[in-house]
């Protein structure tokens, strides 16, 4: 199963400043869902992360913990 960080996710959130029901609606999904991402209780599929990131204006590989600095889309990523 690939790495997701809920950690990111809720970081990533709160610094567009949307509620766990305004991020749900974006990535059309329940609020509560979103809530067990960000408690590492349930896994996004891969599909999912590629929304959220896209949602969220960031690279999926910062959600799924392989960049140790939260890169916005746009800019080039570092060789992994």
């Amino acid at each position: 199963m690939a790495r997701f960080s809920g950690s990111r996710l809720r970081h990533a959130r709160e610094l567009w400043g949307w509620s766990l029901d305004q991020l749900a609606a974006r990535v059309e999904t329940s609020a509560e869902t979103v809530a067990a991402w960000e408690a590492g209780t349930r896994m996004p599929t891969d599909s999912e992360v590629d929304q959220l990131a896209e949602t969220l204006l960031i690279w999926e590989e910062w959600l799924r913990d392989q960049l140790d600095l939260m890169v916005p889309l746009g800019y080039m990523v570092p060789d992994l």
